[in-house]
């Protein structure tokens, strides 16, 4: 006996003249039956936006009750952790039938849902009233958060005692802070406190720099971890990089890896015979086996042989031949 007032209830029974005595049972027992008035259950489900707020300022939320179809939603205004606008009032139900609770993105939002708590398969839930059942629901969204670590990585044969630091981040809402680290002459790694991050935020890491030691010595190597979306900017170990927390990040973690640099050293021979005063010399024969040279006898040879380094310190030789010019007797001239 559902939605009627209780004045409207009225028991009405009859029975053949004369009633039996099974007739006389049964209106004796209706005659004490007790009937009880349910109202109609009603739900009331509200949105919420939890601490420290919104990845974007644009994002709003939409709240709805469902069956098959939508049975009632409304939308959310506002920014930050405010939320205006964001209950659907109380809502009544039909007794014993299922309805799903859930939300999406509204439609302007920045950010999709997955950047907030709770989201995807599994994130929706469902109730199935009873008379007399009053329910409130709050479906709060808490933007998701992730780590973030500097790391600093000497590998071996490093010079024991060179010196780095690495900057602390900047841009986000709680930033890494600055990590400083010493090397041993067997690798070594030294990692900063991690930082509590947030999806959708966009921070500078900045390039490490030498307060002991020399970078020319080292050849650096810059990994990042846990990152779904990829460095931007100028992405380089001794350059500053960006980094944007996705809403698939992991533990992020920023490795600078330093080894010590291999020298390659190359060797240039020329030799030539010099020009006479005023006049143009030849062209440098640059071969390592060197043909006979056509001089005459007292002729000045020049040669020269020139080192450079591509890796770790330059050399220490001068900017010029080490070689001057040799006068040569073993040239001679014969008709």
């Amino acid at each position: 006996m559902t939605g009627l007032p209780i004045s409207h209830l009225e028991v009405v029974a009859f029975c053949s003249s004369p009633c039996s005595e099974a007739d006389i049972l049964w209106l004796s027992l209706k005659a004490s039956a007790t009937y009880t008035h349910l109202a109609q259950p009603t739900l009331m489900l509200s949105s919420a936006v939890a601490a420290p707020k919104r990845a974007n300022a644009a994002d709003q939320f939409t709240v709805q009750i469902r069956t098959v179809t939508t049975t009632a939603s409304v939308t959310t205004a506002d920014s930050g952790t405010i939320v205006t606008s964001g209950s659907t009032g109380a809502v009544t139900l039909a007794v014993g039938t299922t309805y799903t609770m859930t939300e999406v993105t509204a439609a302007g939002s920045s950010s999709a849902l997955p950047y907030y708590i709770p989201s995807g398969v599994g994130q929706s839930y469902t109730v199935i009233p009873n008379g007399n059942d009053a329910i409130t629901c709050t479906l709060t969204n808490t933007r998701k958060n992730r780590t973030l670590q500097l790391q600093k990585v000497w590998a071996a044969n490093s010079i024991a005692g060179d010196n780095i630091s690495l900057p602390a981040t900047t841009g986000f809402t709680n930033n890494a802070s600055v990590l400083t680290s010493t090397a041993t002459a067997a690798d070594n790694t030294d990692s900063g406190l991690a930082a509590t991050v947030y999806a959708g935020e966009t921070g500078t890491l900045a390039a490490e720099s030498f307060t002991a030691g020399s970078s020319m010595n080292y050849g650096a190597v810059l990994n990042c971890t846990g990152n779904a979306t990829a460095l931007s900017g100028t992405n380089g170990p001794t350059t500053a990089n960006t980094l944007t927390i996705a809403a698939a990040d992991t533990t992020v973690v920023y490795n600078d890896t330093n080894s010590r640099a291999k020298p390659t050293i190359i060797l240039t021979k020329f030799q030539r015979i010099a020009a006479a005063p005023d006049a143009t010399p030849a062209a440098p024969d640059f071969n390592f086996t060197v043909t006979a040279l056509t001089g005459l006898l007292r002729d000045v040879l020049e040669y020269c042989i020139i080192y450079s380094n591509t890796g770790g310190m330059a050399p220490r030789l001068p900017t010029r031949c080490r070689a001057t010019a040799q006068r040569s007797e073993g040239l001679r001239h014969e008709q």
